[in-house]
């Protein structure tokens, strides 16, 4: 967990104003319920914080209520203590895509950050359309290297190669429970999107590695398959690493990262 919240990737400043805008964050004459699913350690849900009613009224946004739900004790604990607990507004839940804490009809907002591929199925979909409003809008978000850039391209290929099956949002199958919706669509449909594209400056190669094995099935990897890995990364990055600073051993690397966001809302 203490990896996870060190190593992972925030979203960019742009991606969150313009979700913020779009989900009616900053008009606070309208209040919001907001439910965030598979919030993890609180890389996003802390994003949204200074969206947030707050006790002095030229302060905060339109959220009056934060629900973060998440299945995995440790996780949960983290992410009350990066908040240190003391956000009365922050609700910090056990539950799951399919078992959300929340009463029917009683929420403005559900988003999922670097999540949804994870649990994207027809009984989460109706889990979401039950506690939102008419007019309610679900909204996810997900970073993802941008392959685009040759040596990230390679970089890819040397670890996406163990992923075995596990559910990746790159694979775009997540998709498939909106087109699988019946002729009285719940939602809105085509999704819309948005796309962001920003860099992620002096990476070392230990950050780089350590983001490696904060996924699943790299950390599932005995240790002969992680020290095979880690010499085909490290020798990719030796060709790509330049000097940070005055120290010549103090080699690092620029990131390129893709954010993507897709929403929809419920049908009135």
């Amino acid at each position: 967990v203490d990896v996870y919240e060190d190593v992972r990737p925030s979203y960019p400043r742009v991606a969150v104003e313009f979700l913020a805008n779009e989900l009616g964050f900053n008009d606070k004459s309208k209040r919001k319920v907001v439910v965030e699913l598979g919030s993890g350690t609180g890389k996003f849900t802390r994003l949204l914080i200074p969206y947030m009613q707050e006790q002095k009224s030229d302060g905060g946004g339109a959220i009056e209520k934060l629900i973060a739900v998440e299945p995995s004790l440790q996780m949960r604990q983290k992410l009350l203590e990066v908040i240190k607990s003391e956000n009365t507004l922050i609700q910090v839940l056990d539950g799951n895509g399919e078992n959300i804490p929340a009463e029917s009809h009683s929420v403005d907002t559900v988003v999922a950050a670097q999540a949804f591929h994870w649990f994207a199925t027809m009984k989460t979909l109706e889990e979401i359309h039950r506690v939102l409003k008419p007019g309610g809008k679900f909204l996810c978000i997900w970073n993802l290297l941008d392959d685009r850039v040759e040596w990230v391209r390679q970089f890819r290929d040397l670890f996406e190669r163990y992923e075995s099956g596990s559910p990746q949002y790159r694979l775009m199958k997540w998709r498939t429970v909106f087109d699988d919706e019946d002729h009285g669509r719940r939602f809105t449909y085509p999704l819309k999107e948005k796309h962001f594209h920003w860099t992620w400056q002096n990476r070392t190669p230990d950050q780089i590695w350590n983001e490696l094995l904060s996924k699943s099935y790299v950390s599932a990897m005995n240790k002969t398959e992680q020290d095979s890995l880690k010499m085909e990364v490290d020798n990719l990055l030796d060709k790509n690493l330049k000097i940070y600073g005055n120290n010549p051993n103090d080699k690092r690397v620029e990131v390129p990262y893709n954010t993507d966001l897709a929403w929809t809302q419920v049908n009135k």
